[in-house]
């Protein structure tokens, strides 16, 4: 509970507890990564829109980001939202990590070296 259970009483730690041993329940862990506070440096540059990712050949070397929080209404968000998210923010998160450079695809070098020319590698926390 960490510093949250100072501002909750009983009746709320008891709803919880009910809630944790519903019949059903799935803890989130098991549906999905949840990594809060990503930081690259430059989500201009980082997080690519579908229309960049298909034109990068980026597929298999992003994944699906939700960069604003902004815009999860409920607490429930699926693939119909995600699909709506998409449509008006970049959402898909470049992750090159584990892939050797001569596998990238041209239009990704290309676009790194764009990044590159723009000093993208020298800005705030990008910089080593």
């Amino acid at each position: 509970m960490k510093w949250t259970s100072l501002f909750l009483d009983e009746a709320v730690f008891a709803a919880l507890d009910e809630a944790e041993n519903a019949a059903g329940l799935v803890p989130l862990g098991q549906l999905a990564e949840v990594d809060v506070g990503i930081v690259t440096g430059r989500n201009s540059f980082f997080i690519l829109t579908e229309a960049q990712k298909d034109e990068f050949q980026a597929a298999s070397l992003t994944v699906p980001i939700i960069g604003r929080t902004a815009a999860l209404k409920t607490t429930c968000f699926n693939k119909i939202d995600f699909c709506d998210y998409k449509r008006q923010y970049p959402s898909f998160l470049l992750d090159l990590n584990g892939v050797a450079y001569d596998a990238f695809p041209q239009e990704i070098k290309d676009y790194i070296r764009s990044g590159e020319q723009g000093n993208i590698q020298r800005g705030y926390k990008c910089a080593c």
